[in-house]
């Protein structure tokens, strides 16, 4: 059974839906862990493991003669798909002339070793993709060198865990758009990554093919990153998989690509913070401070500030910080003003966000911009929160910096 399949049994799985699990939500159905084993036992074995079996050569016994010995005449290839070609590397076989009226039986040709069920990624390796950049074209092969046919393959095209999605609960995916190139143009397929379940699997049924021994078939592909990814490694996976219990054919096949965001500005957090942070206590003051090293300037940018919870763990989405836990304010124009706070994921880890959308500037290249932030905690805040981590970022048309975080415990 192929690893990547069986690593997916652990989680809510319903193959018989066509949908695309989004990021943070459940599969329409979910199966039990042991039924699911149970299928995937049987369903995931490679169908290519039998082999032909090697020809026997032998040359024909030839009546004695007084000619010179001769060459036998070579053996034409086949042109059955499924019949091989001699193997040019194979001497070809030698026999004695026969005398008249005899006929000379040539040697056979010795049958050449199948390779099995391959699946190829080409043009992808040693690819860069832009965050909010043009698309990267690529291509898939899936090749079909074993001795029997196939109907119905599904072919699949998918992107794994990114580690530089903004949000990774419940788990991190590049955020963008994959495109397949079918008969009537390119389709849009429901994501770019594959969510929690192995309902991507699903995204061939529109374009299921038949291979028949020895031939393949390439199809073409686009994907696009949207411009609020970070920098990392995205491995995109392909793979084909057959019938009602998707039997995985072949092994899958990995490529690498890396992301770059040569647009995403870059924030710091400009003085150390003082804890602890007391409920109903005074408000803490935050300095930040984004700067635009890219080499072309920003039409909206600010600041950023967080406060994440950082009780949650990378499998739990309970939200202890409340939003009237929190009262936030902006330094501007000359005085404290108030901003609502919205929901944010940084990483596994849930929070609030300062909503500085609202104090939206340009900001020419080399250029950087202050601001000041304070926030106090409710004095009915939950007992159980412990501590908070102050992450400081920016946004600018749509790119995100990398955070700046500082850890703060609270007293109650």
């Amino acid at each position: 059974m192929n690893t990547s399949v069986i690593d997916r049994f652990a989680k809510n799985i319903a193959l018989a839906g066509t949908g695309w699990t989004r990021r943070g939500h459940r599969l329409a159905a979910t199966v039990p862990l042991a039924a699911v084993l149970a299928v995937g036992a049987v369903a995931c074995d490679n169908p290519d493991a039998g082999k032909a079996a090697a020809a026997t050569s032998a040359a024909a016994t030839a009546a004695p003669t007084t000619s010179a010995p001769s060459a036998s005449p070579s053996v034409p290839a086949s042109a059955s798909p499924s019949t091989p070609a001699q193997d040019p590397t194979t001497p070809a076989a030698t026999g004695t002339t026969a005398p008249t009226g005899a006929a000379t039986t040539p040697a056979p040709a010795k049958a050449a070793a199948r390779t099995g069920f391959s699946v190829r990624i080409n043009g992808l390796a040693g690819a860069r993709a832009e965050a909010g950049g043009k698309a990267v074209t690529f291509s898939v092969t899936w090749t079909n060198d074993t001795d029997r046919s196939y109907r119905g393959i599904r072919p699949v095209v998918s992107s794994r865990d990114f580690a530089g999605a903004r949000c990774g609960d419940p788990m991190p995916m590049a955020a963008g758009t994959l495109e397949r190139k079918d008969t009537g143009g390119w389709t849009k397929l429901p994501s770019l990554s594959q969510g929690t379940g192995m309902d991507y699997a699903t995204t061939g049924n529109n374009a299921r093919f038949d291979l028949a021994p020895g031939a393949a078939r390439t199809i073409e592909y686009r994907m696009a990153l949207a411009a609020d990814n970070g920098p990392g490694t995205l491995p995109v996976e392909a793979a084909a998989y057959i019938g009602d219990n998707f039997q995985q054919l072949g092994k899958v096949t990995v490529t690498d690509v890396q992301v770059v965001d040569p647009h995403r500005p870059t924030a710091a957090l400009t003085q150390k913070l003082t804890g602890p942070v007391t409920a109903g206590g005074a408000a803490v003051v935050v300095e930040t401070q984004v700067v635009n090293f890219t080499g072309g300037p920003f039409k909206a940018v600010a600041p950023e500030v967080s406060l994440l919870d950082v009780q949650n763990s990378p499998f739990e989405t309970r939200q202890v910080l409340r939003k009237e836990d929190i009262k936030a304010e902006v330094f501007w124009k000359g005085a404290w003003q108030s901003v609502p706070t919205v929901e944010t994921c940084s990483g596994a880890t849930h929070g609030l966000r300062v909503d500085t959308t609202a104090f939206n500037q340009a900001l020419a290249a080399g250029r950087g911009e202050r601001m000041m932030f304070r926030f106090s905690l409710a004095k009915t805040a939950p007992a159980d929160l412990a501590a908070l981590t102050v992450a400081v970022g920016a946004h600018a048309d749509g790119h995100y910096a990398a955070l700046t975080t500082q850890q703060l415990t609270v007293a109650h």
